[in-house]
């Protein structure tokens, strides 16, 4: 089942649980021990709610973080115009 799915009580997983989980599911981009870490932090919360699937919590986290990679990349250039547009009006100044 899920990390104790909704019908069992929740089972925190171990670091090993979390590497193991990440390699089955070709995870690259989540850092298994940043994940625990986070987690293990806030009491095992998603937001203000109690965990009840670490491996759902997991996708989520894969997901977000490939998100986040593409949103860097589609607003590096533009920053970076912005920068030297900025620079360019400094010296002007």
């Amino acid at each position: 089942m899920w990390g104790g799915g909704v019908s069992g009580k929740f089972k925190k997983p171990t670091l090993q649980e979390i590497k193991a989980y990440c390699e089955k599911m070709g995870y690259d981009n989540v850092d298994p021990l940043v994940w625990y870490a986070h987690y293990e932090s806030n009491g095992w919360k998603v937001g203000r709610v109690a965990m009840k699937d670490w491996k759902g919590a997991i996708v989520t986290w894969a997901h977000n973080s490939l998100r986040d990679e593409k949103k860097k990349k589609e607003t590096s250039i533009p920053q970076q115009v912005y920068k030297r547009l900025a620079e360019r009006m400094a010296a002007d100044d």
